[in-house]
């Protein structure tokens, strides 16, 4: 039973891509779809039986904002908005290089973000390294903590070999200070 606990715990048995995928399969097909026992009704037809029609955006830009919750600001550059070690860039950015604007981002894809400047959206930057690809924030952050890991073994190795090689300091000794005789002088009246 110990084994058994240890091997599950060291190797994942679905991605998040999966586990995504499979939680959304249940949710609509078999949460959405069974019958309550408090209510008798299922779910989703609960949802659909009261009046309530929910505000929806005026366009797809409002809904992005609403959705799109991680919000930064940054300063845009000649070259774009730098961020997360990614350049980012459309050409509706050239109106406003040193200015700052807030960019907001899907944090599980990285390869565009939308830049709003004074609560209006000015574009969707993309990033071309990443525009064919979907990569999300912690892959990166993963990706970089492996690649600072295997930089300090690197120096730390380069360090070993460098103190193999270095010539031990001699010691020297310190200078000896004579040791002169004390005499108490007396500075005030009541001294002894």
């Amino acid at each position: 039973m110990t084994s058994l606990l240890a091997d599950f715990c060291q190797s994942p048995v679905l991605t998040l891509e999966e586990l995504d995928q499979k939680f959304r399969s249940w949710l609509i097909d078999q949460y959405l779809q069974r019958e309550h026992s408090e209510t008798g009704m299922t779910p989703s037809s609960r949802w659909e039986s009261f009046p309530f029609l929910p505000r929806m955006p005026d366009s797809l830009e409002q809904l992005d904002v609403l959705l799109l919750t991680v919000a930064k600001p940054r300063r845009v550059q000649r070259d774009g908005i730098r961020f997360q070690g990614f350049r980012y860039f459309d050409v509706n950015l050239s109106g406003y290089v040193g200015e700052y604007v807030t960019i907001r981002y899907d944090p599980r894809d990285l390869a565009e973000i939308y830049v709003y400047a004074d609560d209006a959206l000015v574009c969707r930057a993309v990033c071309f390294e990443l525009s064919d690809k979907t990569i999300s924030l912690k892959d990166i952050i993963k990706a970089r903590n492996h690649r600072k890991k295997e930089l300090n073994q690197g120096l730390r190795e380069l360090l070993i070999v460098a103190d193999k090689h270095v010539r031990p300091k001699p010691i020297v000794a310190e200078p000896a200070v004579p040791d002169y005789p004390k005499f108490k002088i007396k500075r005030f009246a009541c001294d002894d």
